[in-house]
């Protein structure tokens, strides 16, 4: 997943009333964190193996529609299969939880 996909995914959590959402650093956000950062060289934290959770969501976004927002709530979303016949006289691309993938727009 790109690191736009995570940011959005995990700053829209509280959308879905979570406090927060975690995502496990792989090399993509080490790399990424590496180049940023002015704070020098730093070791990525992982819960311990044997770590106990109240619960656990393993979550396949794979297969996620692109939604669409409706004005001017985040509960009027619809997935864009049904928006074949709409026409939009203006429009935002992006998401208000900082999303900067635009390479949908090609």
């Amino acid at each position: 997943m790109s690191i736009d996909g995570r940011q959005c995914i995990t700053t829209s959590s509280t959308e879905l009333n979570c406090d927060f959402a975690l995502m496990e650093a792989d090399q993509k956000v080490i790399d990424y964190v590496t180049a940023r950062t002015p704070f020098g060289p730093f070791t990525p934290i992982y819960p311990d193996k044997d770590a106990m959770y109240a619960q656990f969501y393993d979550l396949n976004v794979g297969d996620l529609e692109r939604p669409s927002c409706w004005p001017h709530q985040m509960s009027k979303v619809k997935p864009q299969v049904k928006l074949k016949d709409v026409n939009i006289d203006f429009a935002f691309v992006g998401a208000c939880t900082n999303g900067l993938d635009l390479k949908i727009c090609e």
